[in-house]
């Protein structure tokens, strides 16, 4: 047992052409090493990086500290792609440790195109004339956010890479649940950030396997639970979504609920409030504190059959009918007592309403 933690941490700018890179003025890369720190018992430790997900630097919510022993990651330092925050938690001590990089990043981010000083005197002339103009920035962190309305989260080649690890089950809803929770939490007050799952990016630095089922289950995530920024597709590579009229027809039923529900654009969100059973089905609610609206995603290709639970307050403790999203349809969400119900989801199957 490990009751102090030894504060030493050190911080390294890699070489030009280490590990046979070639040297690039635009790269600024870091090797981040926090030797032998553990918070009490290193067995009930876990790492979190909320941030964005790429394959050479993924690490999963939550992961075990012994799995990352011995193991180095080079972290790119750019705003878009670096970590920013690496976090160790330990639940049975009700402790945790966060460490912060400051990402000054590329050249461009310094002193270019996507400059701060540059995006503040764009945004001021737009105001000048158009008062109400936003300004959407790629990149994100405090000094960014400072100077811009929104920004992305980065998920260039994030959701194939999940969509692949969920299908060897080393990944699921549960996992995107915590990381989405770990964003949230890091973001100044009046912060927003914009989810995408597709980009113009994504065909040229990882791959898009197309609008399959399980990827539109996380387009469904960002848009009740995040503000969501639709990709209308890449002339140059295969699958847009116009293309299948079931993937537009998702779409538009995901728009229109966002539409006819206040709670998925505006209302308060509240991720920790409800916990379910089935780590392949994404749960949230969003709005006022006694009528939210809940929304249950399903990751999984088989029904799913699941438990509930919500605070005791939520609801009129009843049968409550949710809304299939994409067919209409009714689901019943059952209680069982003391704020806990049960549901069965149809594969992929995506419901909604106001408790």
């Amino acid at each position: 047992m490990r009751n102090a933690v030894e504060r030493s941490a050190r911080l390294t700018r890699r070489k030009p052409r280490e590990e046979g890179k070639p040297a690039n003025e635009h790269f600024d890369g870091f090797r981040f090493q926090v030797p032998t720190v553990a918070l009490g018992d290193p067995k009930s430790c876990s790492i979190s990086v909320p941030g964005p997900f790429f394959v050479k630097t993924f690490v999963a919510p939550n992961t075990p500290y012994d799995s990352l022993r011995h193991k180095q990651i080079t972290f790119h330092s750019a705003p878009d792609a670096g970590f920013g925050l690496l976090l160790m938690n330990n639940t049975k001590a009700r402790t945790a440790l966060a460490s912060c990089m400051s990402t000054g990043g590329e050249v461009a981010y310094r002193s270019g195109s996507a400059a701060p000083e540059l995006m503040r005197a764009m945004l001021t002339a737009m105001r000048q004339k158009k008062p109400d103009a936003v300004l959407l920035s790629e990149v994100f962190g405090p000094v960014f956010y400072s100077v811009c309305n929104f920004a992305h989260d980065n998920q260039t080649e994030a959701i194939t890479l999940l969509l692949e690890k969920m299908a060897k089950g080393q990944y699921t809803a549960a996992d995107y649940k915590t990381h989405l929770m770990n964003v949230f939490a890091a973001l100044p007050v009046g912060a927003n950030r914009v989810f995408y799952a597709r980009n113009h990016d994504t065909d040229w630095f990882y791959h898009f396997d197309g609008y399959t089922p399980r990827f539109m289950a996380f387009e469904a995530v960002h848009a009740l639970f995040g503000i969501r920024e639709a990709f209308a597709g890449d002339p140059d590579h295969k699958y847009n979504p116009d293309d299948d009229p079931r993937t537009y027809a998702q779409y538009k039923s995901l728009f229109a609920l966002r539409k006819r529900t206040p709670a998925f654009v505006r209302g308060a969100m509240r991720l920790h409030d409800v916990t379910c059973t089935n780590r392949m089905v994404f749960s949230g609610l969003r709005g006022a504190s006694a009528n939210p609206s809940l929304a249950l995603i399903s990751f999984s290709d088989k029904p799913e059959t699941m438990r509930i639970m919500l605070p005791q307050a939520v609801g009129n403790g009843k049968v409550t009918t949710l809304q299939n999203i994409y067919g209409g349809e009714g689901v019943t969400l059952k209680s069982l007592g003391k704020g806990v119900y049960e549901v069965t989801l149809k594969p992929f199957g995506a419901v909604a309403g106001v408790l």
